[in-house]
């Protein structure tokens, strides 16, 4: 419980201010993986001939429980 006081001199305060907190709202949040390092580049691209691999990818925010994952094509 909050109670304020202000002066009787004073003109009277604005409207209170509704403070409880907000209602949370649901969203998507996407990642993209620029680069990674160690990864074993074991494939070869057919047309350039550039080294490649299939990796995947594993991320979670709050924990394990609510982990996703996805693997990355070149």
């Amino acid at each position: 419980m909050f109670v304020d006081m202000f002066p009787m001199d004073m003109p009277p305060p604005g409207p209170p201010v509704d403070i409880s907190p907000r209602k949370p709202r649901s969203y998507e949040l996407r990642c993209i993986i620029w680069n990674t390092d160690d990864v074993v580049l074991e494939d070869d691209a057919f047309f350039t001939g550039e080294k490649m691999s299939d990796i995947y990818v594993k991320g979670w925010v709050k924990g394990s429980e609510d982990m996703q994952s996805t693997d990355i094509h070149y």
